[in-house]
């Protein structure tokens, strides 16, 4: 961008929707109930997470210790 006029509106569209607009316009509405559909997707991300830990501690380090173990080698790359 050559001018910073359109930064400056995105941002002053931004804090009026977030400080006025938006809490306005929820004030009267209920909140979602979304407990279980955060604890899933938690579950899913630890799931994800632990398996990208052992795909790099098995694949890519070459002993095969867990990143963390404080075991490296000086030249894990070559």
């Amino acid at each position: 961008m050559n001018s910073w006029v359109p930064v400056v509106g995105i941002v002053v569209a931004y804090l009026f929707f977030v400080l006025y607009w938006g809490p306005k316009w929820m004030a009267n509405k209920k909140p979602f109930q979304i407990k279980n559909i955060i604890l899933v997707y938690n579950f899913v991300q630890t799931i994800c997470n632990a398996y990208i830990v052992s795909y790099v501690s098995y694949h890519l380090l070459p002993s095969g210790d867990i990143i963390f173990s404080g075991n490296l080698k000086k030249n894990i790359l070559t």
